[in-house]
């Protein structure tokens, strides 16, 4: 099952796993090569058989009930920590490749989408993690360096999908395990074989924050741009007909629910693709508005069947 937790911050998710008898309880053991195809961690899954198969061989399935913090796929972390830590843990002669490709990651990184650690410029931090993976560097004493470095900046666990509806988990911080119970196969309904999926409602839940940090932006957009209680909405696009415009100028009421209002509607009615930007109604007053046939061009230039911009 997958309920919220008491802090509505975090998710509760139940998993099985499938593997040797705990002793001690849940802990980071060094993997062994080849079999840390996620990261460091302790790895779960949605599908009981799947657990069942992995504890075979005088192992135990264990539910598991799950608190994470903050999900790996979620966090990003200042790019000079990341290559600090290859130059740190990893083999020498992967150095410049991996630094290399931090680097691109890091120019591409989308706003909005990942809770910023420190200072940027910053970097996903699963990008280190499937480095790491991809270079066969993800297990042994390197591997339990990587997961306490995972853990450090808050990433607990990460989910995705393995086949079809199978989740995989792989958790990092043992603490965030807050239930374990061994579970022999009698004691296991067949509506528990197939447990809700978590993928799904991380995804909402992130898709939900991204929407959040949109409409905070957008309110500082106006915020700056705002002139007697007015902005300028100015719109570039391309008509039904072929006709190209641009610089379309409506002035609408500078609060977030009125801009929003307007834009919903212009796209809503709009009969091709439209785009649009926010600014003051003093800049809006320099915009010359454009017009283009694309289809009598199209038609005089020897391609009637194809528009070009």
């Amino acid at each position: 099952m997958m309920r919220p937790a008491k802090d509505s911050n975090h998710l509760s998710i139940t998993m099985w796993h499938g593997g040797r008898k705990w002793q001690w309880g849940p802990e980071i053991m060094q993997g062994k090569k080849g079999q840390t195809e996620r990261g460091p961690g302790i790895y779960c899954t949605s599908h009981y058989m799947t657990a069942s198969k992995y504890a075979k061989g005088g192992g135990q399935v264990r539910r598991l009930v799950i608190e994470p913090r903050e999900l790996l796929e979620d966090i990003a972390i200042p790019l000079a920590d990341a290559i600090g830590f290859v130059k740190s843990h990893l083999i020498r002669r992967t150095h410049e490749d991996i630094m290399q490709r931090l680097s691109d990651c890091s120019e591409h990184l989308r706003d909005g989408v990942y809770t910023l650690k420190g200072e940027g410029p910053h970097v996903a931090l699963s990008v280190l993690n499937n480095l790491c993976i991809n270079s066969d560097q993800a297990h042994g004493e390197r591997g339990l360096e990587l997961n306490k470095f995972l853990v450090s900046y808050g990433a607990d666990a990460s989910f995705d999908y393995a086949s079809g509806r199978e989740v995989w988990g792989c958790i990092f911080n043992p603490e965030c395990i807050k239930r374990h119970e061994v579970m022999p196969a009698s004691a296991v309904d067949s509506s528990e074989y197939e447990l809700p999926d978590p993928v799904a409602m991380l995804r909402e839940r992130k898709a939900q924050r991204i929407a959040k940090a949109e409409v905070l932006a957008s309110k500082v957009v106006i915020a700056g741009c705002a002139e007697d209680g007015k902005v300028a909405v100015v719109w570039n696009g391309r008509d039904c007909d072929g006709v190209a415009y641009s610089g379309k100028v409506s002035l609408v009421d500078a609060t977030h629910e009125e801009v929003t209002k307007h834009i919903d509607h212009t796209v809503e009615w709009a009969d091709g693709p439209c785009y649009f930007e926010i600014m003051s109604p003093s800049q809006a007053k320099g915009v010359e508005p454009t017009q283009r046939d694309l289809t009598m061009e199209a038609f005089e230039d020897g391609h009637p069947h194809s528009l070009r911009y």
